[in-house]
């Protein structure tokens, strides 16, 4: 019986030091190439407040969630998020209560999951309409001008009375983090 257990307990200890026990997104963020992080691609999927669910598909969870507080005009406001060295994933909710309140996608609201945002020194390199799912989408490219020039690439889209952003940022001139953008933005759906 002792053998038993005591091979029970090796066991465990080899299958968690090699990594089965943690997290996907570990593959992105220690910088291993996009390849080996394709087969953890997963879809994410959010509620509306009316019906249906924001879709987004990522090699990594979105694993840190919180809320906006509530004002006059807004309500079930919340956000998701990731961050590693190399890059940050950002997908906010706002719900507003009056159905001729309109959010702009701009600048300012693609970067305001960042903190000190107005006082970075932000280019816009891009803007575009597309559309998700027969819902008019805005899209845009935002350069953060420092030592170090980071990319910002928004969509935001307007589903009735529900307004959805995401964000991602990441270092200029890292191809696999925006080949991982790319992707993942085109899988974006309001169904």
């Amino acid at each position: 019986m002792k053998k038993i257990f005591f091979m029970y307990i090796l066991m465990l200890l080899i299958v968690g030091t090699t990594g089965c026990f943690g997290d996907n997104d570990t593959n992105v963020a220690s910088g291993s190439k996009i390849n080996s992080t394709e087969k953890s691609w997963q879809t994410i999927s959010i509620p509306q407040d009316n019906e249906g669910k924001f879709y987004v598909d990522l090699p990594f969870s979105l694993n840190e969630h919180g809320e906006f507080k509530s004002d006059k005009y807004t309500n079930n406001n919340y956000w998701y998020r990731y961050e590693s060295k190399r890059i940050f994933v950002s997908l906010d909710h706002i719900a507003v209560m009056d159905k001729y309140t309109k959010i702009n996608f701009d600048v300012k609201t693609f970067s305001a999951d960042f903190e000190d945002s107005d006082r970075m020194n932000l280019k816009l390199e891009k803007t575009e309409e597309k559309e998700v799912d027969g819902k008019k989408a805005t899209y845009a490219k935002i350069k953060i001008i420092d030592d170090e020039p980071y990319i910002i690439e928004g969509l935001g889209v307007q589903s009735g009375s529900e307004y959805w952003t995401i964000v991602y940022s990441y270092k200029e001139g890292d191809k696999e983090m925006e080949d991982i953008v790319k992707k993942s933005i085109k899988t974006i759906a309001i169904r």
